[in-house]
């Protein structure tokens, strides 16, 4: 099947978004420890 740019965008925004979430996360327990 043919992939559009489109639809190749946006899981790569998806993806970036939930590594975003992720890091967001950690910072926030490494914070949470001090």
């Amino acid at each position: 099947t043919k992939v559009t740019s489109e639809e190749t965008s946006r899981s790569a925004e998806a993806a970036a978004h939930i590594e975003n979430m992720e890091v967001g996360r950690k910072a926030q327990l490494s914070e949470q420890v001090g």
